[in-house]
């Protein structure tokens, strides 16, 4: 693979696994000796609109690239998305069939806009790109867990792809089975890629209530959410399967810190905002699907933070 090549894989890469990584979300209530209990209070007809806003500063290094300049590349990027839920259905045990579709979105890397609506517009009709407005759908237990998932950006070949099914599993945590008052912990598990299956690699994620603060004019259960994750040989079951096998990326380890806080609108039973911060290291194999060179090894470090509102 030439420098140029390795370069725009640099980017390509980076811009993907920016996207793809962050899928953490939760949500609980608080009350002073008060316990409040926690679900998602779905009805069909509703719709959530959520915006996104997320930024990133890092380094990715190329090893053994010719060029110095590929071993250690600093980058900045800025993610901002709209996305939009629907609820089709809800069961008698309160598990919803939810349409999600990613409205709208600007992706920049290092001041250049990289992709966005009107640059997807050109593309051919049969880009993979097109799909990231497609809906997806969920089904989602009124506990957080995420049933099922489906469309056409599970099944998509393309990595950057499947970052929308990561988003359209923010909205979703899993919460504690009885009532939780202030200062309270409990734990859960969230897969990274919602619809990966039994074989997606998933994170541990701890949760505190921190308390209730009124968030436009809705009384709030705030959550702190943390996690501190490695997880070695990712790709072992997960991405070195379909759709991942053609995406030319092969994920060795992945190192993530978060700290989150999410505001949970317990009454209502509907997420209204969530920020975080996110340190990943990661170490990866990028290849070329239609070139036999040798694959290039990566290693990425990145800061984040993001902001995700109900509109």
């Amino acid at each position: 693979m030439t420098d140029a090549k390795a370069t725009r894989a640099v980017r390509a890469t980076a811009a993907a696994f920016f996207l793809a990584l962050c899928v953490f979300a939760a949500a609980a209530p608080p009350g002073a000796a008060e316990r409040i209990f926690l679900e998602n209070r779905y009805e069909r007809g509703d719709v959530y609109v959520y915006s996104l806003k997320m930024t990133g500063r890092g380094s990715s290094m190329v090893l053994g690239a010719a060029d110095p300049a590929l071993r250690n590349q600093e980058f900045f990027m800025e993610i901002r998305n709209g996305m939009e839920m629907k609820v089709l259905e809800v069961a008698e045990d309160g598990a919803a069939a939810i349409e999600g579709r990613v409205t709208d979105w600007s992706v920049s890397f290092n001041d250049a806009v990289i992709s966005s609506p009107e640059k997807a517009e050109k593309l051919p009709a049969d880009s993979p790109m097109k799909k990231l407005t497609e809906p997806f759908l969920m089904k989602v237990a009124k506990d957080g867990r995420v049933l099922e998932f489906s469309g056409s950006i599970v099944e998509s070949e393309l990595f950057p792809i499947r970052t929308g099914e990561a988003l359209g599993g923010w909205s979703h945590a899993v919460f504690p089975d009885h009532p939780v008052s202030v200062g309270e912990t409990w734990k859960g598990q969230m897969p990274l890629f919602p619809g990966g299956g039994k074989d997606a690699p998933a994170v541990n994620v701890e949760y505190v209530l921190e308390g209730i603060e009124s968030v436009k004019g809705l009384a709030c259960a705030v959550i702190e959410a943390r996690t501190d994750a490695d997880v070695p040989e990712i790709n072992e079951k997960f991405f070195s399967a379909p759709p991942f096998a053609g995406a030319g990326v092969e994920m060795k380890k992945l190192k993530q810190k978060l700290n989150g806080k999410i505001y949970f609108a317990h009454a209502e039973g509907i997420m209204v905002a969530y920020e975080f911060s996110m340190r990943q290291e990661s170490e990866m194999r990028v290849r070329n699907p239609l070139s036999r060179k040798k694959p290039i090894e990566m290693k990425v470090v990145m800061d984040m933070e993001g902001l995700l509102n109900l509109e």
